[in-house]
Protein backbone atom coordinates (compact mmCIF):
# COMPACT_ATOMS: atom_id res chain seq x y z
CA UNK A 1 0.00 0.00 0.00
CA UNK A 2 2.91 2.16 1.17
CA UNK A 3 4.55 1.50 -2.24
CA UNK A 4 1.55 2.74 -4.54
CA UNK A 5 0.98 6.30 -2.60
CA UNK A 6 4.56 6.96 -3.70
CA UNK A 7 4.39 6.39 -7.59
CA UNK A 8 1.36 7.78 -7.19
CA UNK A 9 3.02 11.00 -5.58
CA UNK A 10 6.01 11.08 -7.69
CA UNK A 11 3.58 10.69 -10.98
CA UNK A 12 1.61 14.11 -9.97
CA UNK A 13 4.38 15.82 -9.30
CA UNK A 14 6.06 15.32 -13.07
CA UNK A 15 2.57 16.13 -14.20
CA UNK A 16 2.25 19.28 -12.33
CA UNK A 17 5.97 20.20 -13.89
CA UNK A 18 5.11 19.42 -16.88
CA UNK A 19 1.56 21.27 -16.97
CA UNK A 20 4.05 24.37 -15.78
CA UNK A 21 5.89 25.02 -18.52
CA UNK A 22 3.91 24.07 -20.86
CA UNK A 23 2.61 26.60 -23.75
CA UNK A 24 -0.14 26.92 -22.07
CA UNK A 25 1.13 27.61 -18.73
CA UNK A 26 4.70 28.99 -19.90
CA UNK A 27 7.46 29.94 -16.78
CA UNK A 28 7.00 33.50 -15.62
CA UNK A 29 10.80 35.30 -15.46
CA UNK A 30 11.57 37.23 -12.20
CA UNK A 31 14.63 38.55 -12.44
CA UNK A 32 18.32 37.15 -13.61
CA UNK A 33 21.31 37.63 -11.91
CA UNK A 34 25.27 37.12 -13.03
CA UNK A 35 26.97 34.57 -11.38
CA UNK A 36 31.06 34.13 -10.91
CA UNK A 37 32.89 31.26 -11.80
CA UNK A 38 35.91 32.15 -11.99
CA UNK A 39 38.03 34.95 -9.96
CA UNK A 40 40.78 36.93 -12.10
CA UNK A 41 44.36 36.22 -11.15
CA UNK A 42 47.38 38.64 -11.00
CA UNK A 43 50.64 37.91 -10.59
CA UNK A 44 53.64 40.33 -10.12
CA UNK A 45 56.95 38.67 -10.87
CA UNK A 46 60.60 39.12 -9.03
CA UNK A 47 62.18 42.64 -10.20
CA UNK A 48 65.65 42.24 -12.49
CA UNK A 49 68.27 44.84 -12.26
CA UNK A 50 69.98 44.92 -14.88
CA UNK A 51 73.23 46.85 -12.82
CA UNK A 52 72.63 46.39 -9.52
CA UNK A 53 75.93 48.14 -8.22
CA UNK A 54 76.59 51.75 -10.75
CA UNK A 55 78.49 54.26 -10.16
CA UNK A 56 77.63 57.32 -9.04
CA UNK A 57 76.27 59.30 -11.60
CA UNK A 58 74.96 56.39 -13.72
CA UNK A 59 71.47 55.26 -14.09
CA UNK A 60 69.70 52.60 -11.99
CA UNK A 61 68.02 50.12 -14.59
CA UNK A 62 65.11 47.97 -12.93
CA UNK A 63 62.16 45.98 -14.65
CA UNK A 64 59.24 43.34 -13.65
CA UNK A 65 56.63 41.22 -15.44
CA UNK A 66 52.47 41.49 -14.70
CA UNK A 67 50.77 38.37 -15.92
CA UNK A 68 46.98 38.33 -15.24
CA UNK A 69 44.05 35.72 -16.53
CA UNK A 70 40.64 36.76 -17.00
CA UNK A 71 37.31 35.54 -14.33
CA UNK A 72 34.30 34.37 -16.21
CA UNK A 73 30.60 34.44 -15.04
CA UNK A 74 27.39 33.30 -16.15
CA UNK A 75 23.79 34.47 -16.28
CA UNK A 76 21.18 32.58 -14.17
CA UNK A 77 17.55 33.03 -14.85
CA UNK A 78 15.24 33.15 -11.71
CA UNK A 79 11.46 32.35 -12.67
CA UNK A 80 8.49 33.06 -10.34
CA UNK A 81 6.70 29.52 -11.10
CA UNK A 82 9.54 27.28 -11.98
CA UNK A 83 12.84 26.45 -11.19
CA UNK A 84 16.29 28.53 -11.68
CA UNK A 85 17.69 28.31 -15.00
CA UNK A 86 21.63 27.93 -14.91
CA UNK A 87 23.21 30.08 -17.59
CA UNK A 88 25.37 28.03 -20.15
CA UNK A 89 27.18 30.48 -21.60
CA UNK A 90 30.44 31.82 -19.83
CA UNK A 91 31.53 35.74 -20.05
CA UNK A 92 34.82 37.03 -19.31
CA UNK A 93 35.83 39.24 -16.15
CA UNK A 94 38.80 41.50 -16.80
CA UNK A 95 40.63 43.22 -13.70
CA UNK A 96 41.97 46.61 -13.93
CA UNK A 97 44.94 46.78 -13.25
CA UNK A 98 47.78 49.65 -12.40
CA UNK A 99 51.33 49.47 -11.94
CA UNK A 100 53.97 51.70 -10.25
CA UNK A 101 57.13 52.07 -8.59
CA UNK A 102 59.04 53.75 -5.75
CA UNK A 103 62.79 54.07 -5.77
CA UNK A 104 64.51 54.95 -2.06
CA UNK A 105 67.91 55.62 -1.69
CA UNK A 106 71.03 57.18 0.82
CA UNK A 107 70.42 60.75 1.58
CA UNK A 108 67.03 60.92 1.74
CA UNK A 109 67.08 60.10 -1.96
CA UNK A 110 63.26 59.44 -3.35
CA UNK A 111 61.66 58.83 -6.67
CA UNK A 112 58.50 57.17 -8.73
CA UNK A 113 56.91 56.22 -11.90
CA UNK A 114 54.75 54.10 -13.23
CA UNK A 115 54.55 50.78 -15.47
CA UNK A 116 56.91 47.71 -15.16
CA UNK A 117 60.14 49.91 -16.14
CA UNK A 118 62.03 51.87 -14.46
CA UNK A 119 65.13 54.33 -14.58
CA UNK A 120 66.19 56.51 -11.96
CA UNK A 121 69.73 58.43 -11.12
CA UNK A 122 70.46 58.34 -7.38
CA UNK A 123 72.44 61.48 -5.89
CA UNK A 124 74.55 59.78 -3.26
CA UNK A 125 76.57 56.84 -2.65
CA UNK A 126 75.11 53.73 -0.91
CA UNK A 127 72.32 51.03 -0.67
CA UNK A 128 68.92 51.91 -1.88
CA UNK A 129 66.24 49.97 -2.82
CA UNK A 130 63.19 49.66 -5.78
CA UNK A 131 59.37 48.46 -5.17
CA UNK A 132 57.21 47.87 -7.78
CA UNK A 133 53.50 47.55 -6.89
CA UNK A 134 50.64 46.48 -8.96
CA UNK A 135 46.93 46.92 -7.51
CA UNK A 136 44.26 45.66 -9.47
CA UNK A 137 40.54 45.03 -9.15
CA UNK A 138 37.70 42.85 -10.34
CA UNK A 139 34.24 44.10 -11.09
CA UNK A 140 31.30 42.08 -10.26
CA UNK A 141 30.12 39.19 -9.97
CA UNK A 142 33.66 38.40 -8.95
CA UNK A 143 33.98 41.04 -7.13
CA UNK A 144 37.67 41.64 -5.67
CA UNK A 145 40.80 43.89 -4.63
CA UNK A 146 44.66 43.05 -4.07
CA UNK A 147 47.78 44.84 -3.95
CA UNK A 148 50.93 42.62 -5.18
CA UNK A 149 54.58 44.06 -4.54
CA UNK A 150 58.05 42.70 -5.17
CA UNK A 151 61.61 44.84 -4.43
CA UNK A 152 65.05 45.21 -5.15
CA UNK A 153 68.32 46.47 -3.63
CA UNK A 154 70.71 48.23 -5.20
CA UNK A 155 74.23 49.86 -4.36
CA UNK A 156 75.77 52.64 -5.41
CA UNK A 157 79.66 53.15 -5.53
CA UNK A 158 81.59 56.08 -4.85
CA UNK A 159 85.33 56.24 -4.91
CA UNK A 160 87.54 59.19 -4.51
CA UNK A 161 91.35 59.70 -3.28
CA UNK A 162 92.81 62.49 -1.43
CA UNK A 163 95.29 63.71 -2.73
CA UNK A 164 94.41 64.54 -6.48
CA UNK A 165 97.75 65.46 -7.49
CA UNK A 166 101.46 65.23 -6.09
CA UNK A 167 104.47 66.77 -8.21
CA UNK A 168 108.23 67.02 -7.07
CA UNK A 169 111.75 64.92 -7.05
CA UNK A 170 112.58 61.53 -5.82
CA UNK A 171 114.12 63.46 -2.94
CA UNK A 172 111.01 65.43 -1.80
CA UNK A 173 108.57 62.93 -3.13
CA UNK A 174 108.79 60.59 0.16
CA UNK A 175 106.07 58.69 2.58
CA UNK A 176 103.92 59.40 -0.77
CA UNK A 177 100.34 57.95 0.86
CA UNK A 178 96.70 57.61 -1.41
CA UNK A 179 93.70 57.42 0.53
CA UNK A 180 90.21 56.98 -0.01
CA UNK A 181 88.21 59.73 1.12
CA UNK A 182 84.20 60.56 0.77
CA UNK A 183 83.87 56.41 -0.60
CA UNK A 184 81.43 53.79 -0.14
CA UNK A 185 83.39 50.64 -1.80
CA UNK A 186 81.53 47.90 -0.07
CA UNK A 187 84.22 45.07 -0.99
CA UNK A 188 87.07 47.86 -1.05
CA UNK A 189 89.44 48.59 -4.16
CA UNK A 190 92.03 47.71 -6.37
CA UNK A 191 95.18 49.67 -6.56
CA UNK A 192 96.96 50.65 -9.86
CA UNK A 193 99.39 53.14 -11.30
CA UNK A 194 100.37 53.37 -14.62
CA UNK A 195 102.68 53.20 -16.37
CA UNK A 196 103.72 50.12 -14.77
CA UNK A 197 106.39 48.51 -16.59
CA UNK A 198 109.10 51.19 -15.98
CA UNK A 199 112.39 50.05 -14.57
CA UNK A 200 113.05 51.99 -11.89
CA UNK A 201 109.63 53.11 -11.88
CA UNK A 202 106.97 54.11 -9.33
CA UNK A 203 105.54 51.51 -7.84
CA UNK A 204 102.31 51.29 -5.67
CA UNK A 205 101.94 48.66 -2.37
CA UNK A 206 98.24 48.31 -1.57
CA UNK A 207 96.84 48.51 2.05
CA UNK A 208 92.99 47.96 2.27
CA UNK A 209 91.65 51.70 1.69
CA UNK A 210 95.44 53.72 1.66
CA UNK A 211 98.25 52.65 -0.92
CA UNK A 212 102.14 53.65 -0.33
CA UNK A 213 103.88 54.79 -3.35
CA UNK A 214 107.28 54.48 -3.89
CA UNK A 215 108.41 57.41 -6.66
CA UNK A 216 111.33 55.96 -8.01
CA UNK A 217 114.16 57.29 -10.24
CA UNK A 218 112.11 57.49 -13.69
CA UNK A 219 111.01 61.34 -14.58
CA UNK A 220 107.38 61.10 -16.23
CA UNK A 221 103.64 61.16 -15.56
CA UNK A 222 101.81 58.84 -13.29
CA UNK A 223 98.06 57.91 -12.24
CA UNK A 224 97.49 56.47 -9.63
CA UNK A 225 93.93 54.44 -10.01
CA UNK A 226 91.80 53.04 -7.31
CA UNK A 227 88.60 50.63 -8.69
CA UNK A 228 86.09 49.22 -6.83
CA UNK A 229 85.91 45.58 -6.48
CA UNK A 230 82.40 45.65 -7.17
CA UNK A 231 81.97 47.34 -10.32
CA UNK A 232 85.18 48.02 -12.15
CA UNK A 233 83.71 50.60 -14.36
CA UNK A 234 84.03 52.51 -10.74
CA UNK A 235 86.84 54.24 -10.29
CA UNK A 236 88.90 57.03 -9.44
CA UNK A 237 92.48 58.81 -10.48
CA UNK A 238 94.91 60.90 -8.81
CA UNK A 239 98.21 62.30 -10.87
CA UNK A 240 101.62 61.80 -9.42
CA UNK A 241 104.57 63.89 -12.08
CA UNK A 242 108.17 62.87 -10.68
CA UNK A 243 110.77 65.40 -12.03
CA UNK A 244 114.00 63.73 -12.83
CA UNK A 245 116.89 66.43 -13.84
CA UNK A 246 119.01 63.83 -15.93
CA UNK A 247 123.00 63.80 -15.51
CA UNK A 248 125.01 66.70 -15.64
CA UNK A 249 126.90 67.05 -18.70
CA UNK A 250 130.26 69.29 -18.52
CA UNK A 251 131.38 71.88 -21.25
CA UNK A 252 134.12 74.41 -21.39
CA UNK A 253 136.70 72.79 -19.25
CA UNK A 254 139.64 74.28 -20.48
CA UNK A 255 141.51 77.53 -20.47
CA UNK A 256 141.47 80.31 -22.82
CA UNK A 257 144.82 81.96 -22.39
CA UNK A 258 145.31 85.82 -24.09
CA UNK A 259 148.22 88.05 -23.81
CA UNK A 260 146.59 89.49 -20.97
CA UNK A 261 144.03 87.21 -19.34
CA UNK A 262 143.33 83.60 -18.41
CA UNK A 263 139.72 82.43 -18.84
CA UNK A 264 138.15 78.78 -18.21
CA UNK A 265 133.79 79.64 -19.07
CA UNK A 266 132.52 76.51 -17.83
CA UNK A 267 129.24 75.39 -18.32
CA UNK A 268 127.30 72.86 -16.37
CA UNK A 269 123.76 71.64 -17.71
CA UNK A 270 120.96 69.27 -17.81
CA UNK A 271 118.27 68.03 -19.35
CA UNK A 272 115.39 67.02 -16.63
CA UNK A 273 112.07 64.95 -17.40
CA UNK A 274 109.58 65.22 -18.15
CA UNK A 275 110.63 68.16 -20.63
CA UNK A 276 110.02 72.03 -19.74
CA UNK A 277 110.13 74.63 -17.65
CA UNK A 278 108.23 72.99 -14.79
CA UNK A 279 110.32 70.30 -14.05
CA UNK A 280 113.77 72.47 -14.43
CA UNK A 281 112.85 74.70 -12.02
CA UNK A 282 112.24 72.30 -9.29
CA UNK A 283 115.73 71.89 -9.33
CA UNK A 284 118.98 74.55 -8.63
CA UNK A 285 122.80 73.77 -8.94
CA UNK A 286 125.11 74.30 -5.51
CA UNK A 287 128.79 74.64 -6.26
CA UNK A 288 131.62 74.28 -3.38
CA UNK A 289 134.93 75.87 -3.65
CA UNK A 290 138.53 74.94 -2.02
CA UNK A 291 141.40 76.19 -2.99
CA UNK A 292 142.95 79.83 -3.17
CA UNK A 293 143.71 82.90 -5.04
CA UNK A 294 146.98 84.58 -3.80
CA UNK A 295 148.90 87.22 -4.58
CA UNK A 296 152.55 87.55 -5.32
CA UNK A 297 153.36 89.07 -1.71
CA UNK A 298 151.38 86.33 0.59
CA UNK A 299 148.32 88.12 0.74
CA UNK A 300 144.82 86.99 -0.88
CA UNK A 301 142.51 88.43 -3.39
CA UNK A 302 139.48 89.29 -1.84
CA UNK A 303 135.64 89.08 -2.86
CA UNK A 304 132.14 88.97 -1.92
CA UNK A 305 131.14 85.81 -0.66
CA UNK A 306 127.56 85.21 1.18
CA UNK A 307 126.75 89.15 0.70
CA UNK A 308 130.40 89.88 2.76
CA UNK A 309 132.45 92.27 0.88
CA UNK A 310 136.46 91.75 1.40
CA UNK A 311 136.28 88.31 2.42
CA UNK A 312 140.18 86.81 1.74
CA UNK A 313 140.11 84.43 -0.94
CA UNK A 314 141.41 80.88 0.95
CA UNK A 315 139.49 78.54 1.70
CA UNK A 316 141.47 75.40 3.16
CA UNK A 317 138.15 72.92 3.51
CA UNK A 318 135.51 72.72 1.44
CA UNK A 319 132.95 75.64 1.77
CA UNK A 320 129.49 76.57 -0.64
CA UNK A 321 130.54 78.90 -3.15
CA UNK A 322 127.66 81.67 -3.27
CA UNK A 323 127.70 85.57 -3.68
CA UNK A 324 124.90 85.62 -1.76
CA UNK A 325 123.37 83.93 1.69
CA UNK A 326 121.22 81.74 -0.26
CA UNK A 327 123.42 78.26 -0.89
CA UNK A 328 122.15 77.92 -4.67
CA UNK A 329 124.30 78.54 -6.95
CA UNK A 330 123.70 81.85 -9.24
CA UNK A 331 120.78 82.90 -6.67
CA UNK A 332 118.85 84.75 -6.87
CA UNK A 333 116.27 83.33 -7.76
CA UNK A 334 116.45 80.03 -5.71
CA UNK A 335 116.45 77.85 -8.70
CA UNK A 336 118.18 80.00 -10.89
CA UNK A 337 119.58 78.66 -14.33
CA UNK A 338 119.13 79.68 -17.76
CA UNK A 339 117.63 78.06 -21.15
CA UNK A 340 119.85 76.74 -24.01
CA UNK A 341 116.74 75.72 -25.62
CA UNK A 342 115.81 72.17 -26.84
CA UNK A 343 115.47 71.27 -22.77
CA UNK A 344 118.47 72.20 -21.93
CA UNK A 345 119.13 74.28 -18.89
CA UNK A 346 122.74 75.56 -17.77
CA UNK A 347 124.77 77.51 -15.50
CA UNK A 348 128.38 78.88 -15.97
CA UNK A 349 131.12 80.00 -14.25
CA UNK A 350 134.07 82.14 -15.26
CA UNK A 351 136.73 82.55 -12.19
CA UNK A 352 139.09 84.51 -11.83
CA UNK A 353 140.74 85.40 -14.40
CA UNK A 354 144.01 85.75 -13.43
CA UNK A 355 145.95 88.78 -15.21
CA UNK A 356 149.26 88.91 -17.18
CA UNK A 357 150.13 91.93 -14.74
CA UNK A 358 149.74 90.16 -11.73
CA UNK A 359 153.41 88.70 -11.98
CA UNK A 360 154.12 85.44 -9.30
CA UNK A 361 150.44 85.24 -8.26
CA UNK A 362 148.53 81.73 -8.00
CA UNK A 363 145.23 80.66 -8.30
CA UNK A 364 144.81 77.09 -7.07
CA UNK A 365 140.79 76.21 -6.75
CA UNK A 366 138.84 73.28 -7.01
CA UNK A 367 135.22 72.92 -7.62
CA UNK A 368 132.41 70.68 -7.05
CA UNK A 369 129.04 71.53 -8.64
CA UNK A 370 126.07 69.31 -8.06
CA UNK A 371 122.09 69.71 -8.90
CA UNK A 372 120.24 69.08 -6.15
CA UNK A 373 116.30 69.21 -5.43
CA UNK A 374 115.64 72.73 -4.73
CA UNK A 375 113.30 72.32 -2.01
CA UNK A 376 116.21 70.69 0.18
CA UNK A 377 118.55 73.62 -0.30
CA UNK A 378 118.07 75.93 2.19
CA UNK A 379 117.52 79.52 0.95
CA UNK A 380 119.38 81.18 3.91
CA UNK A 381 122.32 80.66 6.53
CA UNK A 382 124.98 80.33 3.64
CA UNK A 383 127.90 81.54 6.05
CA UNK A 384 127.21 78.35 8.31
CA UNK A 385 127.77 75.97 5.17
CA UNK A 386 124.20 74.42 6.17
CA UNK A 387 123.27 70.67 4.47
CA UNK A 388 121.92 70.86 0.94
CA UNK A 389 120.38 67.53 1.05
CA UNK A 390 121.84 64.81 -1.56
CA UNK A 391 122.89 65.58 -4.92
CA UNK A 392 121.14 63.59 -8.38
CA UNK A 393 124.68 64.39 -10.34
CA UNK A 394 127.73 65.82 -9.66
CA UNK A 395 131.17 67.45 -11.54
CA UNK A 396 134.22 68.62 -10.33
CA UNK A 397 136.56 70.84 -12.25
CA UNK A 398 139.39 73.32 -11.30
CA UNK A 399 140.74 76.82 -11.85
CA UNK A 400 144.85 76.07 -11.48
CA UNK A 401 146.70 79.37 -13.07
CA UNK A 402 150.24 80.37 -12.06
CA UNK A 403 151.39 83.96 -13.74
CA UNK A 404 155.33 83.39 -14.58
CA UNK A 405 157.62 86.29 -14.35
CA UNK A 406 157.33 87.00 -18.18
CA UNK A 407 154.04 87.73 -17.68
CA UNK A 408 152.65 84.05 -19.33
CA UNK A 409 150.23 81.65 -18.17
CA UNK A 410 151.13 78.23 -17.07
CA UNK A 411 148.12 75.48 -15.44
CA UNK A 412 150.04 73.20 -13.07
Amino acid sequence: MKTITTVLLTLAMGITVAWARSTNNPCIIDYTTNICVQAPSVALGAVTLSNSTVCLGSPVSASTTMTSSNGSYRTDTIYTNCPTLAGTNLYPVAPSITVSWVASGPGGYTTSGSGTNATFSPTAAGTGNITFYCQWTSPPPCTDSGTLSNSASYTVIKVELTPTTRVGCPRCLTNLLYSLTNSFVPNGVAWSISPSALTGGATVTPNGNQAAVSAGTVGTNYTIRATSVDNTNCYADANLTVYTPGLITQTGNSYTDTATESHKVIRHSFSPSPAGDAAANHFCFVQRIKGSFQMANGDYFTGTVYGIANVPMNFTNWVIDSLDDDPAYWSPPHNAHSSAGGNVYYVSDDPGPALSSETNCVYKADFTIGIYCALQVPTSGCAAQPSTGTPFDTKTWDYKVTVTTNATFTHP
